[in-house]
């Protein structure tokens, strides 16, 4: 048995002499495996790039020209893309699951101001209607059947909530749109009007959807409208703003 054994551990000393001596061999050929898919890495990874960048030209176009109608019409745009070269195969950290760039999305809403990151250019009403035109692109590309807005018309009023209203009906034409809102502009656009109204008692809090009928409507937009009016003022706008949708 001891005589066996030696032999044993004399084909293992063998065995571990032949992988020391093939030991350069082996590491030679996985650095050269290594080296062909670090290379077809970012290969990939740039042609993703430009992909994006290409795509970015029409982007930019199709959402400046939404701004516009948002009465944003001073507004520029720039797609900025930060480009990482790692150094070699061992540096891994500067690939990510979105590629080798990182883009930055600028953007001017006045002549002669600079290009600046949007959460620092733009105010609560302009960041609503950035959003706006950049998920009606998107959206319309994606061909989705259905889209939740919820208060995307925060921060503005006027002709630029009208506009914002009538963005979102046009929206309709591709998709169904449901949007929350608080102002009666918006909710008068709306070919449904769904009231959300929420109770509670001593034990629980229920909330009720209800969808209203013209009456109903006119009720509901004049009390967003003014909801002290005693004068019948704001119920005759709410009238006029449906009939004239």
């Amino acid at each position: 048995n001891n005589i066996k054994g030696l032999i044993d551990y004399q084909n293992n000393l063998k065995d571990s002499l032949t992988e020391d001596e093939n030991l350069d061999f082996y590491l030679t050929e996985s650095k050269n495996k290594l080296k062909i898919l670090f290379n077809d890495l970012v290969e990939k990874a740039r042609n993703l790039t430009n992909k994006r960048e290409e795509v970015s030209n029409n982007l930019k176009e199709e959402i400046i020209n939404s701004l516009k109608e948002l009465q944003l019409d001073k507004v520029d745009l720039k797609f900025e893309f930060n480009k990482h070269q790692p150094l070699d195969e061992f540096d891994y950290k500067k690939f990510t699951k979105n590629g080798l760039d990182i883009v930055d999305i600028l953007v001017s809403f006045n002549v002669g101001e600079e290009l600046k990151p949007i959460s620092q250019a733009a105010s609560g009403g302009e960041l609503s209607r950035v959003m706006l035109a950049f998920k009606n692109s998107l959206f319309v590309q994606r061909k989705l059947q259905l889209v939740v807005f919820d208060e995307i018309d925060t921060g503005i009023s006027g002709i630029q909530a009208d506009s914002v209203a009538r963005k979102l009906k046009g929206m309709s034409d591709n998709f169904q749109v449901l949007a929350v809102t608080h102002l009666p502009i918006v909710a008068a656009v709306a070919n449904t009007h769904l009231l959300v109204k929420k109770s509670s008692d001593l034990f629980q809090t229920s909330t009720d959807i209800i969808e209203l009928n013209k009456q109903q409507r006119i009720d509901t937009i004049a009390y967003m409208i003014s909801p002290l009016d005693k004068s019948g003022k704001a119920r005759s706008i709410a009238e006029e703003m449906l009939n004239n949708k």
